[in-house]
């Protein structure tokens, strides 16, 4: 019964996430093609990604490897992306200052849904075939996204435009903010190994 049951769940995750996601990325009412050739360097819609990945290859019960690294890097991530943008981002992004309907629905699916979605699924993915371990060695997947992701972010803001406003890599601050981001993902990865310990 459970099991039939996260079926449907990681299905339904699956559907409606990816769904709204390509949505934002097509929809001139929210972004358009500038989302489409913007996405790879927002550490949010990266972490989204891997979600849709978790979900998909969850619900389809395949490759276990896939789903455990893309579920502990998503996990790993949504506990710092939720947090960080509705106390410090939202008011300043366009969300917030030119709302819509669409802009509305995708803010809160990839700013919110997505993360709490995972969560909900982290108890009930002890003992199925999907099994997450979040095994200590793991930890490099989760490290190696930060410190690829912020390569990129680096060649991105200095080539065109800052992603965000706190990383513009033209003072010591930005640095100290990529190391302390590095750092925190791995502090979130342990987070879920040591939950698992005790769930």
């Amino acid at each position: 019964m459970i099991s039939s049951l996260l079926f449907w769940y990681r299905l339904a995750c699956f559907w409606w996430i990816s769904s709204v996601t390509v949505y934002g990325m097509i929809s001139p009412s929210i972004f358009g093609p500038a989302l489409i050739k913007s996405w790879p360097f927002y550490f949010t819609d990266l972490s989204v990604a891997f979600t849709i990945i978790y979900f998909g290859t969850s619900s389809l019960s395949s490759l276990p490897l896939l789903s455990t690294i893309a579920y502990e890097i998503a996990f790993s991530c949504e506990c710092i992306v939720i947090p960080v943008f509705w106390s410090q981002l939202y008011k300043t992004s366009d969300y917030y200052l030119h709302p819509t309907c669409g802009k509305i629905l995708y803010n809160l699916t990839v700013h919110a849904i997505a993360g709490i979605s995972l969560f909900i699924d982290f108890p009930f993915n002890n003992n199925d075939n999907n099994y997450i371990r979040f095994a200590t060695n793991d930890v490099f997947y989760v490290l190696a996204f930060s410190i690829i992701y912020m390569c990129i972010n680096r060649w991105y803001t200095l080539h065109y435009a800052p992603v965000y406003p706190i990383l513009t890599w033209n003072s010591l601050s930005s640095y100290i903010t990529a190391f302390t981001f590095c750092i925190l993902t791995m502090i979130t990865f342990f987070i879920g190994h040591y939950l698992k310990m005790y769930l």
